[in-house]
């Protein structure tokens, strides 16, 4: 039997109580998520009484969570990641804000005065916010992305609106590939598929697939399609270089780490869900100068 006479000191490093408000992240995986610690530090340094937690939930099972989740009467929205951000679109209809309803994709979702669901697409922004900070900008460039789903569809638009020349998608399910690109070209974009294999002019290549996660994965792109000088950006999160970022290194490229989508995305995110944990959660924190 253990011993009972152990000591655990347990240092308060958030503010969690009865009037707390509650975010989610919703995925299947999310064991790899990188959000909750420094979101929930962000929304309590401006003051915001919020936590952000993990919710694992299988994608059968979507859409009978999101009605049950507005019983919660603490839960002010959630974050959405790997494979949900199109199915959670396509459940909140006319619940979309633009840049959600663009691409069909939603990754953050908060409550509304009226009782329901908002929701937005952040994944783009973010994405090319971190691209410029570390000297990357797409104005005039041309780029490949690797996989059509709510995040290739973000940064995809995301891209277009930044100036890229071009922007080429490619998807296991070729039809997916071939639907986004037709609503980047609706939207006056210049848009095709490309084979997955070889990036042509492009000079940004992106892994906006969740292949790399784990350890047995293949490469989303094969090695040829990599060569020096040839911008190589991961959405992945964990684990922080993946093989393919690795295997870009060691043939000139420079390699682009998701977390530099995460940490930019961060701000955005506290900023849209801030009036819905005012809703629920009124009184601001007292923050050390």
């Amino acid at each position: 039997m253990p011993s009972t006479d152990t000591k655990v000191s347990l240092q308060p490093v958030l503010q969690l109580d009865g009037r707390t408000a509650v975010l989610g992240i919703l995925g299947d995986p999310v064991a790899q998520v990188k959000a909750p610690a420094p979101l929930t530090a962000r929304l309590q340094q401006a003051g915001l009484n919020a936590v952000l937690v993990p919710m694992h939930v299988r994608a059968d099972d979507v859409a009978t969570l999101l009605p049950a989740l507005l019983t919660l009467r603490n839960l002010a929205g959630f974050i959405v990641t790997v494979p949900h951000k199109q199915r959670v679109a396509d459940l909140l209809g006319d619940g979309l804000l633009p840049g959600a309803e663009r691409a069909n994709a939603a990754n953050v979702v908060r409550r509304t005065a009226q009782g329901g669901w908002q929701g937005e697409l952040l994944d783009g922004s973010g994405f090319v916010a971190g691209l410029r900070a570390a000297g990357f900008d797409p104005r005039g460039r041309a780029a490949c992305i690797a996989g059509a789903g709510g995040a290739a569809s973000a940064i995809a638009f995301a891209l277009a609106d930044a100036g890229a020349r071009s922007v080429r998608v490619c998807d296991i399910d070729a039809a997916k590939a071939e639907a986004l690109a037709r609503q980047l070209q609706l939207h006056g974009v210049e848009a095709s598929t490309w084979n997955g294999r070889e990036p042509g002019e492009a000079e940004l290549l992106v892994n906006a697939t969740p292949v790399g996660m784990r350890a047995d994965d293949p490469l989303p792109v094969p090695a040829s399609a990599l060569r020096t000088g040839l911008w190589v950006a991961e959405v992945i999160m964990a684990p922080a270089v993946t093989p393919l970022l690795q295997l870009a290194r060691e043939r000139g490229c420079i390699a682009h780490e998701g977390r530099h989508m995460m940490e930019r995305q961060l701000g955005l995110m506290a900023d849209f869900f801030e009036p819905a944990i005012l809703a629920m959660a009124p009184e601001r924190l007292e923050v050390a100068a």
